[in-house]
């Protein structure tokens, strides 16, 4: 359901993005066929300036917090997985205890690689270390 919600989120960013070339063609359309850049370039800086001051304001008035991208990603992401999780009957709560034991066990092997790694150079450093004596033969 997490990967449910990320993809929402792309398609939310897709979305955007479309609207912005769209904002693009039209004001390339305007400055380069109907009219010149003297007459386009106020309109561009006062639509650009607008929609995201506009937009930065509206997000703070929500969440009060200053935008950014990785904010409103992880927002975004939380509250389509609490709604998809209502949705398909998920304990939330049961999901985010297993979700803490496995980051713990995570962890935990982290630090047990570590020391098998530790333990491995230690062993090839004695390996090294004693002289390789082999039977002699007359």
């Amino acid at each position: 359901m997490l990967a449910i919600a990320q993809r929402r989120f792309k398609i939310w960013s897709y979305t955007a993005l479309f609207f912005l070339c769209l904002q693009f063609v039209m004001f390339a359309r305007l400055t380069w066929w109907d009219y010149s850049w003297d007459v386009i370039e106020p309109f561009t800086y006062f639509t650009n300036v607008v929609q995201t001051a506009i937009a930065a304001y509206v997000f703070y008035l929500f969440k009060k917090e200053e935008y950014s991208n990785e904010l409103g990603r992880n927002i975004y992401v939380k509250r389509k997985f609490k709604k998809l999780a209502r949705y398909h009957n998920l304990d939330e709560q049961r999901y985010q205890e297993l979700k803490a034991k496995v980051e713990e066990i995570e962890k935990l092997n982290v630090l047990f690689e570590a020391e098998a790694r530790k333990n491995e150079e230690e062993h090839n450093e004695n390996r090294n270390e004693t002289p390789n004596q082999s039977p002699q033969t007359n």
